[in-house]
């Protein structure tokens, strides 16, 4: 992906009372890439590449295809890039009290909601979330006239996904003890080694040697910080992967997209997929987006 650097940084998909939906495009290069600035709404912020974000006075999170980053209004922060391109992210931003509603509704309320709804940095998105984000963005690109009811009642789904999911919310814990920060950092730069390596066929024993421990300590400790193993997640991070490549490279084989990525065989990536969405990779075609943004 190319872009000018003097382009806009954000550019707006969708709007209405209820809801802004838009895109943060900066490159790497940018002047504004580390620093652009606090956020001028609370927003719900998923990554398309992975990026380093430090929120002022909170430890720095790796956001991925499986780490949405939460502002509230007025957060500063700086970014720290990993993928060469830089950050492309899409935003979601909800008017306060329809925030709160949906916070409390779902059992997130805390007791600075009028100010500061989002108490942690970032979120777990699960399989769901991730695929029914992705489909709205792609629904918004295609559609010149998109419905306004499913584009809402779809956002509105998705926040409630992104908050009501029992998954482990591992990313923001508040570190009190000096084991508790080691396994995090532990883990932090497995992530990156994942993120970074979806097309390599990695062992726990090269792993484990970059980062400067055991193969089992790492094995233990990543899966008792994130609830996954790490073969689970890098084949949930290479799922991801493959769901934009199917978007953005509509022409590019499905075959090709699956040896890229690092599935063994065409067969391995389809079975994978279908397990992981309910739906095979051929099904998502930009005809019936509408379709499955109502199912997913």
């Amino acid at each position: 992906m190319r872009r000018r650097l003097n382009a806009p940084l954000e550019s707006v998909l969708y709007h209405s009372e209820s809801l802004a939906i838009g895109v943060f495009d900066c490159p790497r290069e940018h002047l504004s890439f580390q620093d652009s600035g606090p956020t001028a709404e609370d927003i719900v912020v998923f990554p398309r590449y992975p990026v380093y974000i430090k929120h002022t006075g909170k430890r720095e999170v790796l956001a991925n295809h499986q780490v949405v980053t939460l502002y509230n209004k007025g957060q500063t922060y700086q970014r720290q890039p990993v993928a060469a391109y830089g950050d492309y992210s899409v935003w979601f931003h909800f008017p306060r009290e329809i925030l709160v509603a949906a916070m409390e509704e779902v059992g997130q309320a805390n007791s600075k909601m009028d100010s500061q709804p989002f108490v942690e940095v970032c979120r777990v998105s699960n399989r769901a979330t991730f695929l029914k984000e992705r489909l709205l963005y792609q629904y918004l690109k295609q559609c010149d006239q998109p419905s306004a009811l499913l584009v809402e009642d779809a956002a509105l789904q998705l926040l409630g996904q992104l908050f009501s999911t029992d998954e482990l919310q591992w990313i923001d814990r508040k570190a009190r003890k000096n084991t508790v920060c080691r396994h995090q950092d532990m883990v932090a730069h497995c992530l990156a080694l994942l993120t970074q390596g979806l097309d390599q066929r990695l062992t726990l024993s090269e792993l484990s040697t970059q980062i400067g421990t055991t193969p089992f300590h790492l094995s233990r400790v990543f899966k008792s910080q994130t609830g996954q193993s790490i073969h689970q997640y890098l084949l949930q991070l290479r799922l991801r992967n493959a769901v934009d490549a199917i978007f953005e490279q509509p022409k590019q084989r499905l075959t090709d997209i699956a040896m890229n990525l690092g599935f063994a065989t065409p067969s391995h990536f389809a079975q994978s997929f279908r397990y992981h969405f309910g739906m095979s990779p051929g099904q998502l075609s930009i005809q019936s987006l509408g379709n499955i943004l109502t199912t997913v």
